[in-house]
């Protein structure tokens, strides 16, 4: 199978081929899902496609009617048909994964904060709720949940109420076995007070973690010994004028190249109101940090002004060569920028030897009115 880009827009999962040697897109095709894709997770086989999707979002009133975890298979060159039934939620899920060699299927759920794993049958399909321990702390606000390589330890970032007192952001720590979870400890320094991590990601080789810190424009960075993270050996900023924050700035997600040599977080400068997206004056940026060797300490060694407004998810292709960042919705300029929209896009970038990035192509996208909320690689 030649590697894949998937792209969420509203509720159509669309399906592109990556021709790498070219930095080219090729749309293929399209599936609908019951709602608004919230987020997808590929089976360790690369045999099925896990998405999540509802009809509540952020901002919205009311709780939703419509929240499901659906499985896919995916064809030879990367098409995706239906495979077995979908599966109802509790609410909006936010994020999902699966464990190492994709037993289970992991979801965490924002609001009212809340996890659930499923057992995934031998043939993909998703199986029975597995039940966990009564009142499982899990923050409070869950946005991410992921597994260790070694399949023993499972961690939620927990992003916290914006910057409500009583709701501080912390990454939960849990010892992980056969879909059950027993929660071990919390990493919340100063009380979690100011630190909101978004998403975090592994290093390959070496126990070295990376969180981006969404309201502090941060990438936190935690040494791992034996499913415990240590608190922050280093945070390090991701704006080029930290003192100058505008409305709407927020950090984005994170990814380690495969080699490990480099780790990648975009800063998103846009405001929404009243469903439309503007731009404010805020940074828009692809960032860029070398990581060391011998410590794991990230060093910034270059920021990528982007074509696109709002990276809100990116995905580095398996050999390492692209990095395909989505850009989620249209955004309006202002008449002191030359008043016109900036379309959403998907905008490739070739990655040299040392991790740096070169602009190699992009294509606007037509959301219709929704908004590209997720995109991976598979």
């Amino acid at each position: 199978m030649k590697p894949t880009l998937y792209a969420g827009i509203g509720a159509d999962l669309v399906h592109f081929n990556i021709d790498v040697d070219s930095a080219t897109l090729i749309r293929r095709g399209t599936v609908r899902l019951p709602a608004l894709i919230q987020y997808a997770w590929p089976h360790a086989s690369r045999e099925f496609l896990y998405v999540v999707s509802s009809d509540k979002m952020p901002k919205m009133e009311g709780p939703g009617t419509t929240h499901r975890l659906s499985t896919f298979r995916i064809g030879p060159k990367g098409e995706l048909s239906p495979h077995g039934e979908d599966i109802s939620l509790a609410d909006r899920p936010v994020h999902c994964s699966t464990d190492i060699p994709s037993d289970h299927v992991l979801v965490a759920y924002a609001s009212p904060p809340g996890l659930s794993v499923h057992e995934i049958k031998p043939d993909g399909t998703v199986g029975e709720l597995i039940s966990q321990q009564p009142d499982l702390q899990v923050g409070a606000y869950p946005h991410q949940i992921r597994l260790h390589a070694s399949n023993k330890w499972a961690f939620v970032v927990d992003r916290g109420r914006n910057k409500k007192p009583g709701d501080p952001g912390s990454i939960q720590e849990y010892e992980y076995s056969g879909g059950k979870l027993r929660h071990t400890g919390t990493v919340a320094p100063d009380g979690g007070h100011a630190f909101a991590p978004r998403h975090l990601d592994f290093h390959p080789t070496q126990p070295w973690v990376y969180a981006s810190l969404e309201l502090q424009h941060k990438l936190s960075f935690h040494r791992l010994d034996n499913g415990r993270l240590s608190d922050p050996v280093c945070m390090l900023d991701t704006l080029a004028k930290p003192d100058a924050v505008k409305p709407g700035q927020c950090l984005g997600t994170v990814h380690v190249h495969p080699k490990g040599h480099c780790v990648y977080v975009p800063e998103r400068g846009t405001r929404e109101v009243d469903g439309v997206v503007h731009y404010v004056g805020g940074e828009n940026t692809l960032l860029v940090f070398a990581i060391d060797p011998e410590s794991g300490e990230p060093i910034l060694i270059q920021r990528v002004q982007t074509q696109g407004m709002h990276a809100r998810t990116f995905a580095v292709e398996p050999s390492g060569q692209l990095l395909i960042a989505a850009h989620k919705s249209p955004v309006n300029m202002p008449e002191g920028e030359g008043k016109h929209v900036v379309p959403a896009n998907l905008e490739l970038y070739r990655i040299a030897d040392d991790g740096k990035l070169t602009l190699a192509g992009s294509h606007d996208i037509d959301t219709n009115g929704q908004a590209m909320f997720w995109a991976g690689i598979v």
